[in-house]
C-alpha cells in the first residue's frame, strides 16, 4: 500500500542536518522524500521488482513529480539502490519511458547508487534522459551531488 504524506520531522536514516521533508511517498518496496529547503529528493529502491509493482510505482512517482513542481521543484536527485535487485528485463525496460513521461523537473544533478556492474548497466537504460552520474556509496553520490564539481 502507498502512503503519501507530509513529515513532521527527520525520521529513520535521515541525517541530523536534513531538513523534513516536505513530501513522503511509501510503498512496498521503494520510498521517495522530497526537502523542499534544499529542493532535494531522495528516492530508495529495494528488493525485487515484477510489472505489478513497477505500475504502482509509476503512479506514485508521477504524482509525486507534479507535487514536487509544484513545490517549486528540485535542483538535486538521490537514487538509492543500493538493495536494489537485478530486476527482470521488462521492469528494467519500463524506466526509459517512465522518465521521458515524468513532468521534467529542473534537477541539476541526479546521483545513484548502485550495488553492481548489472545493476549499473540496467540504471543506464534511462540514463541519457537526465544529467546522471552512478556511485557505489550514498556518500560518495552526496558529496557529490553537493559539491561544486561541474
Amino acid at each position: 500500500m502507498t502512503a503519501h504524506k507530509a513529515a513532521r520531522g527527520p525520521q529513520g536514516h535521515h541525517t541530523p542536518d536534513e531538513q523534513a521533508p516536505a513530501l513522503q511517498v511509501t510503498g512496498d518496496r521503494y520510498e521517495l522524500r522530497f526537502c523542499a529547503a534544499r529542493r532535494f529528493v531522495e528516492l530508495r529502491m529495494h528488493g525485487e521488482w515484477d510489472m505489478a509493482l513497477f505500475e504502482r510505482f509509476s503512479q506514485d512517482y508521477l504524482a509525486a513529480c507534479e507535487r514536487i513542481a509544484a513545490l517549486g521543484g528540485a535542483t538535486h536527485m538521490l537514487i538509492d539502490a543500493r538493495d536494489y535487485g537485478i530486476q527482470p528485463r521488462e521492469v528494467a525496460e519500463g524506466f526509459p519511458a517512465l522518465i521521458a513521461a515524468s513532468p521534467r523537473l529542473p534537477e541539476q544533478r541526479t546521483a545513484s547508487v548502485v550495488p553492481s556492474l548489472v545493476n549499473r548497466i540496467q540504471a543506464r537504460a534511462g540514463g541519457d534522459l537526465v544529467n546522471v552520474r552512478y556511485f557505489r556509496t550514498a556518500q560518495d553520490a552526496t558529496d557529490w551531488l553537493f559539491s561544486d564539481e561541474a
